[in-house]
């Protein structure tokens, strides 16, 4: 019997040490406080899902989106927040902000942000992982701000859902839910490195091939199907 531990910390239901556990599965190095707990811990990393392409063009008519403009996704949901850039002025015009909001969300998102002509907010109250895919094939980037979790996650599982999509990602320098990757995202600590970072991108400047390059490798070595196997191993 192999628990996989989800939480930040020790788990304080008293259920879980009744459990003589052939293994325990921490996927995150900061997890391992739980080996002082039980020996028979081991790291196995999150999985990802694979490498897959879309045809942008297609994914943008199919989702009514403009087909002239740069466009970053900016994912508003379970538990990540609309952060927008500061964009450079040469770039305003270029450039869509996709907000995808739930609905519970969207009245204060849009008043917020609905005046402004760079931007589009939509209500996608649940989306299928299939149906994010689309949103990402059809972006040139994708803001992921999240600092909050529900409960006491460790990661965010959305980045490695969607890692392999070969898109430029882009996280807070300062949040803890994106600690295993490092060269492999794009990381702000503000709205001004946020802005320079989405123009890099629309110049294809070379850090940007560098992190995706980066992020193709960690997929593949982290697959969903190789971690599989490390299971099975155990």
């Amino acid at each position: 019997m192999v628990h996989v531990l989800h939480e930040n910390s020790l788990p304080e239901e008293p259920w879980f040490y009744m459990f003589d556990w052939d293994a325990v599965i921490y996927f995150d190095k900061r997890q391992k406080f739980i080996k002082k707990v039980y020996e028979n811990s081991y790291y196995i990393p999150f999985p990802c899902a694979p490498l897959r392409k879309f045809d942008q063009e297609k994914a943008r008519k199919q989702l009514n989106l403009p087909l002239n403009k740069k466009i970053i996704l900016i994912f508003a949901q379970r538990g990540y927040a609309p952060y927008l850039p500061s964009l450079p002025s040469d770039l305003k015009d270029k450039i869509l902000l996709l907000i995808l909001s739930s609905k519970n969300r969207v009245s204060d998102i849009l008043e917020a942000y609905s005046k402004s002509p760079n931007i589009e907010v939509r209500v996608e109250n649940i989306l299928s992982w299939e149906e994010l895919d689309k949103y990402v094939f059809a972006s040139d980037a994708v803001i992921l701000h999240k600092f909050r979790s529900r409960g006491h996650a460790v990661v965010s599982s959305t980045i490695f859902q969607i890692l392999g999509t070969k898109k430029p990602f882009l996280v807070p320098k300062y949040s803890d839910f994106f600690h295993p990757l490092n060269s492999e995202v794009l990381k702000y600590g503000n709205n001004l490195e946020l802005g320079q970072l989405i123009s890099d991108i629309a110049r294809n400047d070379k850090k940007v091939k560098y992190i995706l390059k980066n992020a193709e490798k960690y997929v593949k070595a982290n697959i969903a199907e190789k971690i599989a196997e490390d299971y099975v191993k155990l």
